[in-house]
């Protein structure tokens, strides 16, 4: 009786086994096609021409004015092209063959945009607007003060569009990181658009032009950094700098209080929370790493209260970046989660993200001089990579 009771608790046991290896193995294939499907679509969404709006393999990107009138025009910036791209790099290991060559058909093509927004002398650094192009393209009014507004290139963009090549030539990289660091803060003058205890912090910079002032976005030092480690670029003053200026954000709870005043150009909870996920879930920096399980909590946290599926797609993928299980979320239609709208907003350029302090805390979170960007294609590559790190 005894050894048939045990006979009958082993068959159970096994039953569940076997059930379960067939659900994940469902899932898995199911997963497998989605993530085909996307890529596929993501090669779709691709440029085959240059025209006045976009540039060939580049991405189509589109800018809302959040003020009077609200309107929403196409716009020729790198950036979603640029990061696109990178999240791709970041998930081809997870990537089936096929899947790979799908991958780097894209990544090709997308290089064919990228020297249009290269510096002109030819350094390794990239501007969001094409390079002696109006800025704000379709703005009648902004676009033709190009030449009375200060831009440069910028930190951001540099790296984003250095780790989404699918050839890293050692030397540019290494290049590029001594071009941010020599911008670095205090170098040229001191960050009076940011906290004052954080005014002579030698931390990078996001504009890479002599005539630009001095500010910090939080997002963009996590870039910076990523592109440091991942690159093993022996750590400088100003890496250093940078990593005790987040470490700082961090144990304050800044990024959660204070998101668009020390993170301008993304601004958004769970975007901020995404980039230091992807950051402290790649690298062992141990200032950072201390912040982990805070990290963990504020993610489940904003889980809690989300109801835009994107945002709930890139906290998870934050959360599985940090080695966290979650539940999978239920996918039934793909275009239902990525499609553009005006609440999904990634990347925005704020009137008072360029200010001096006291204006720019009294202009910042003026909705009126708002722009939204959007990329239709990037969403569905941030699913994508939800998908590839769910089923690793």
């Amino acid at each position: 009786m005894i050894q048939r009771k045990y006979l009958t608790r082993f068959v159970a046991v096994l039953a569940m086994l076997l059930l379960y290896a067939c659900v994940y193995s469902q899932k898995r294939t199911n997963d497998s096609v989605l993530i085909t499907q996307l890529l596929s679509e993501i090669q779709g969404m691709q440029s085959t021409e240059t025209s006045n709006d976009f540039y060939t393999g580049s991405f189509p990107t589109y800018r809302h004015f959040a003020g009077f009138p609200p309107n929403t025009k196409p716009d020729y910036g790198i950036f979603y092209t640029g990061t696109t791209c990178f999240t791709l790099q970041t998930i081809s290991k997870y990537l089936s063959s096929t899947q790979q060559q799908i991958a780097t058909t894209i990544l090709q093509n997308a290089e064919k945009a990228y020297p249009y927004f290269q510096n002109k002398d030819g350094k390794p650094i990239y501007f969001f607007w094409p390079t002696g192009k109006q800025i704000m393209p379709n703005t009648w009014l902004v676009k033709n003060m190009t030449s009375l507004i200060s831009t440069a290139e910028d930190a951001d963009d540099t790296v984003i569009i250095l780790m989404s090549m699918l050839q890293q030539n050692d030397s540019i990289n290494r290049l590029a990181k001594a071009i941010i660091d020599s911008f670095a803060n205090t170098n040229l003058r001191s960050n009076k658009s940011t906290y004052k205890k954080y005014s002579d912090v030698a931390a990078y910079n996001t504009y890479l032009g002599k005539n630009m002032h001095s500010d910090f976005d939080l997002c963009v030092h996590a870039n910076v950094l990523y592109f440091t480690y991942a690159n093993n670029i022996p750590l400088t003053k100003y890496d250093t700098a940078t990593i005790e200026l987040i470490a700082s954000i961090l144990k304050n709870n800044e990024h959660i209080s204070d998101g668009a005043y020390v993170a301008p150009y993304y601004v958004r909870r769970p975007v901020i929370l995404y980039h230091l996920a992807r950051l402290i879930g790649a690298f062992n920096i141990p200032q950072l790493s201390t912040y982990k399980d805070t990290l963990i909590q504020q993610i489940k946290d904003e889980l809690e209260y989300c109801e835009i599926p994107m945002d709930k797609v890139i906290l998870h993928t934050s959360l599985l970046r940090l080695g966290e299980k979650t539940d999978s979320l239920d996918i039934q239609n793909i275009n239902d989660i990525t499609r553009q709208d005006d609440k999904f907003i990634f990347y925005q350029a704020r009137a008072g993200s360029q200010m001096k302090r006291p204006f720019k805390r009294m202009f910042l979170n003026n909705g009126m001089l708002n722009y939204y960007f959007y990329c239709t294609a990037y969403n569905k590559a941030l699913l994508l990579e939800y998908l590839c790190l769910r089923g690793k």
